[in-house]
């Protein structure tokens, strides 16, 4: 961990990291759309925080940008938004539909930024309102040994063969990722199976590329218990390489709903891959 990244934990102990947010609605969006989702919650939540701070004044772990306008280096300290759907967690093959929303802010959020995440809320999906209600993220904190890829992880890098030995190869790329962001080494990384290629990976505002390395899911194992949710790879601050506990509960209950519903939009009846749009 670099001394940044140390300084930046020191500052957040008493902040909070991890908000979450059951989502409700009639037609919930599928996992497999959750780049979307976090794309639309980020947006929203930077229009929330430009209408609070002024357009030229967010704060950084908010946008991910440095002063002068380029990317934000902190080892990935600054807001990652992720999207659950808890209900059948481990299956391999089964379409699930999110029914949490959350962010992870390593940097720390203090209670003014938090009153801003909790000022989001999302559009209706094909016509049909969501509801947001904060609820306990204790459920995603509870230190585990063993996570499991809950969305796909996207390389960054394509893996090259040098004097007979691979480098960078997808695994090789986790195992760095986990060490860049202050965690213990993990004693194996193995493949875990799921439906990684019907996800979609690539962002409507910034499609990017690496589309042609795939989407890959890992079991990763350590040997001491290490506190999630831990977000990796290629478009990790829009939902993507999140792993959770490979036993994680689905009992998170729901508190006090704080939200209504947003009125309803037109939207694609269907909101399967390559068919769900925003309006």
């Amino acid at each position: 961990m670099t001394r940044r990244a140390e300084e930046t934990q020191r500052n957040a102990r008493h902040n909070v990291q991890v908000i979450v947010f059951g989502l409700e609605s009639r037609r919930p969006p599928s996992l497999f759309e959750a780049i979307r989702v976090c794309e639309v919650f980020r947006r929203r939540l930077l229009g929330v925080a430009a209408r609070f701070f002024g357009s030229d004044r967010i704060p950084p772990k908010f946008s991910g940008k440095a002063a002068g306008g380029g990317p934000l280096s902190d080892d990935h300290q600054h807001l990652h938004v992720f999207a659950l759907a808890l209900k059948g967690h481990g299956a391999p093959s089964a379409e699930r539909f999110v029914d949490r929303v959350g962010v992870v802010c390593r940097a720390g959020l203090s209670p003014p930024e938090v009153e801003l995440v909790c000022a989001v809320t999302l559009p209706a999906l094909a016509g049909a309102p969501i509801f947001l209600t904060r609820t306990s993220p204790e459920f995603l904190e509870r230190p585990a040994t063993r996570f499991w890829s809950h969305t796909p992880f996207l390389p960054v890098r394509h893996p090259k063969l040098r004097r007979g030995v691979v480098r960078d190869a997808f695994a090789e790329q986790v195992a760095l990722e986990l060490g860049r962001r202050g965690f213990p080494a993990p004693v194996a990384i193995s493949n875990h199976p799921g439906p990684w290629s019907q996800f979609r990976t690539a962002r409507r505002e910034k499609p990017g590329s690496f589309t042609h390395l795939g989407a890959h899911g890992f079991e990763v194992v350590f040997d001491e218990p290490v506190r999630g949710p831990i977000l990796l790879g290629r478009n990790c601050h829009f939902g993507m390489g999140l792993f959770l506990p490979a036993r994680l509960s689905a009992q998170a209950p729901v508190t006090a709903r704080h939200r209504r519903a947003t009125k309803p939009r037109t939207w694609a009846a269907d909101i399967r891959p390559r068919q769900w749009s925003e309006g």
